[in-house]
């Protein structure tokens, strides 16, 4: 799988942020969402990305379905931040450990087209130019300050 360190589990999922290098154990997704949420901010949110593995273009990781807390992502095999069971519920609230709130939200102006949070801003600025970002979508200044922030 696209990320993952070679073989049976030794070398973890690496960022898919260009440049980046940071690599994380599997069992540590968590950490990863946040840091490619980390990547996201410092971009001043003008990149899509992947929210869970860093990954740009958005074609390996597009987001195809969201049922009731629980999204599928297509080609969810090559997402290496992607593992079956995942749900996006939990995600939704900052925490002091976890402090990126990333998730999947459903466009308003799209019909069934799901985006990251974090990618909305960028989503809005490209598909629907001129039309301002809701506010529900939009991210407090003490989130970006804290996910600014967030170590490894």
């Amino acid at each position: 799988r696209r990320g993952e360190g070679g073989g049976g589990g030794g070398g973890g999922i690496k960022c898919g942020f260009k440049e980046c290098g940071a690599v994380f154990q599997v069992s540590n997704r968590s950490a990863l969402r946040n840091h490619v949420g980390s990547h996201i901010v410092r971009n001043s949110f003008a990149v899509e990305v992947c929210g869970l593995c860093g990954s740009e273009g958005r074609a390996v990781c597009e987001i195809v379905s969201v049922s009731k807390d629980k999204y599928s992502t297509q080609g969810k095999g090559e997402c290496a931040g992607f593992y079956d069971g995942l749900r996006w519920g939990s995600h939704k609230n900052a925490t002091l450990n976890s402090p990126c709130s990333n998730h999947v939200v459903k466009c308003d102006l799209c019909t069934n087209k799901y985006v990251w949070s974090y990618n909305m801003y960028a989503h809005y600025k490209s598909n629907h130019p001129g039309t301002p970002l809701p506010s529900k979508f939009r991210i407090s200044d003490a989130e970006i300050q804290k996910v600014k922030n967030f170590k490894k």
